[in-house]
Parts: structure tokens; sequence; C-alpha cells
């Protein structure tokens, strides 16, 4: 059980003294080392800090959860309350929050000022003396962060850990914050090929990082796409960095890809973890694969590797044809939905002819 308890007693520290963390693990990666302005906007329109502020101003700031931060200078940097820190400032028009607007009228809020000239605050000597509240807290515990942000949280601490010799980073790491080997090696490879994407490859894994780390986690546990791309794994950490290497760059754009919406409009071919073992398996069957790449459709190419005989296949297909029938008799047609049953039509005698010729 990791000793997050021993927190250093509570401090009031000035709040110009307090500074934004930049490189919190909660911020994507083109937000490192951003100005105050841009992490005070990027917090407020991703961390409901205006519902924080209002909240603040209903019932006034409480001092039970206080800030926690490691001296930087005469300054501190907030390490954890960064969403707070930013609710604060919004309640006091601090600069950075100029444009965001305020989340109450001007005398509600008048009272509440003057007990925020000073924060409490836990001063910590340095980072890795709370990076175990901090993971049991964020990874495991109830106020956990998204996927992409404890992976990218878990890879620090896995590279500080071989860096001082450990080696059983995994399981190190994951004793440090109350997780298992699995537990921290999965994300940390999931986080590493997506960085290798960006860094190495130039490959974009911006929404992927945002909006399907949880996907791609899942997919990097399928042997059938690990092999695709080219990646080999390895259960100790100089084991994966050592085949990084190996990994297909186009291969990785692929699957990449896969996950990313082409356009406003379109889907992206994967969004569903559910689906990351067929997707696994199509990758590996050639015909498939060029069904999923004709089609950019996950659910036409699985027909080729489900576990079912071809006539039931083509049953399965017949029995959707016969409620589409139904559904184009009640409907007002276009002409678009015309051209569509023509070319069904002409898909079917094709397929027909070719059982046929197959046969004799």
């Amino acid at each position: 059980m990791p000793k997050y308890n021993s927190i250093p007693k509570l401090q009031n520290i000035d709040l110009e003294k307090l500074d934004y963390d930049p490189t919190n693990p909660r911020l994507p990666m083109k937000l490192h080392g951003a100005s105050d302005s841009d992490l005070a906007s990027y917090y407020y329109e991703s961390s409901s800090v205006r519902e924080l502020a209002e909240s603040m101003v209903a019932n006034g700031y409480f001092p039970h959860e206080p800030l926690i931060v490691v001296p930087k200078g005469e300054n501190y940097i907030v390490v954890e309350g960064n969403r707070r820190l930013t609710a604060i400032r919004l309640l006091l028009g601090h600069e950075c929050t100029k444009g965001l607007g305020s989340p109450a009228e001007e005398k509600d809020i008048r009272s509440l000022r003057r007990t925020l000239t000073k924060i409490p605050c836990a001063v910590v000597l340095d980072r890795e003396s709370i990076d175990e509240y901090i993971g049991f807290r964020h990874i495991g515990g109830q106020k956990t962060w998204s996927p992409e942000a404890k992976a990218r949280f878990l890879v620090r601490l896995v590279k500080e850990a071989a860096g001082s010799g450990s080696e059983k980073v995994f399981r190190d790491v994951g004793r440090k914050i109350g997780s298992n080997t699995q537990g921290v090696r999965n994300p940390v490879v999931a986080y590493m090929l997506l960085d290798l994407a960006r860094e190495e490859f130039g490959i974009d894994v911006a929404f992927v990082e945002r909006h399907r780390f949880g996907v791609w986690h899942r997919l990097s546990t399928v042997s059938e796409v690990r092999e695709f791309i080219g990646f080999e794994g390895g259960s100790e950490f100089t084991d994966i960095e050592r085949n990084l290497s190996d990994v297909e760059s186009n291969a990785l754009q692929q699957v990449i890809s896969d996950l990313t919406p082409g356009t406003e409009s379109s889907k992206a071919v994967l969004s569903d973890s559910r689906d990351a073992n067929v997707y696994g398996l199509v990758l590996q069957n050639k015909q498939a694969l060029e069904t999923l790449r004709d089609t950019n459709d996950l659910s036409i190419a699985r027909i080729h590797v489900e576990d079912i005989e071809l006539a039931d296949r083509i049953d399965g297909i017949r029995a959707k044809v016969e409620a589409l029938k139904k559904e184009v008799m009640s409907a007002q047609l276009g002409e678009k939905v015309i051209e569509a049953t023509k070319r069904l039509s002409l898909s079917a005698k094709t397929l027909h002819a070719s059982a046929v010729a197959v046969s004799e």
C-alpha cells in the first residue's frame, strides 16, 4: 500500500506565488510549456472550471483539500490542483483568465475574494516525494485521469525507475502507486508506440491521444495488431525500448488512421475496444484487409474472419437484404436509393454466377 497519507502540514501561500505545472500529465503534449493564458483556457474548456468556481461562490472555498506544490525559486509549482487554481484565478480576475467570463455576479464574488488571497497548500520538496500519492489517487483511485494522462504519468515514473537502476521497473512502479506489473506495462507500451508514431514517423496522433487512447491501449495488447505493425513487445522496459526500433511506420500509420475519422462527418473504421480482436484478425487476413481498405467498413471486412461457414455468412447477408426490402417498401425513395439497389442486385447476380462457375 502506498504511503500517500504522509502529506506535509498545510501552509497558506500567496496566490501570486503559485504557478501552473507546465508538465501536468493531464495536459496534451502540445500544451507542455504553454503560456498561462493558454493553460487557463484549456482547463476552463476541458475541466468544468466554471462550475467549480460557481460552487466556490455558493459554498465557499474548502481548505480541507489543499493544493500540492513544490518550491521553484521564490514561487511554487502546483503539481496537484491546477483546475482549482484556475477557478480561483477566474474568481479573482487574474490576467490569464481575461476573456473567459465571470462565473457569478460581482457582488457575490466580493466577499469570497477576501478569503482567496492566501491559498492552503501542502508543500513537498520535490515531485518524486509526491508521486505515490498522485499515482494512487489518479491511476487507481476515485479521481482518475484520462487514459492518456495516466499513461503519460506512468511513462515518466518508469523512465525514472529505469534511470535509477531498477531491473523490474513495471513491478516497482506498480508497487509505488498501488497497481501491478501489467497495469503499468500495458499503458506504457501504448503511450510509447504513439510517441514513436508522432516523434519518429511524423504521424498525426492528436485525435487518438485525446479521444481514442482507451481503444488504442486495447489494440496494443492484441497479438495480431502487434504482429501487423512489427512490434514484438517484451516483458521488461529494456526489451520494449529495443523492439520499438522494429515497428513499421506504414503499418503503424494504417492502424492509427483506422482510429481517426477522415472528416467531421465520416466515422473511423474502429471506435470501440470491443472490436479490437476482430480488427486484429482482419489485419492478418489478406482478403479481409483488402475488403477493409475497399469499403472502410469493419462490419463488412469481418465476414472473412468470423468462424462461420460461408453458406451461413451468405444467408446472414440475405436476411439483412430481406429486412431492407421491408424498409424500401414503406419508404419514399430517391434516386440514390434506386441506384444503390441496382448495384446490390448486380453484386448478387455476380456472386451467384461465381458460385456456379466454381462448382462446375
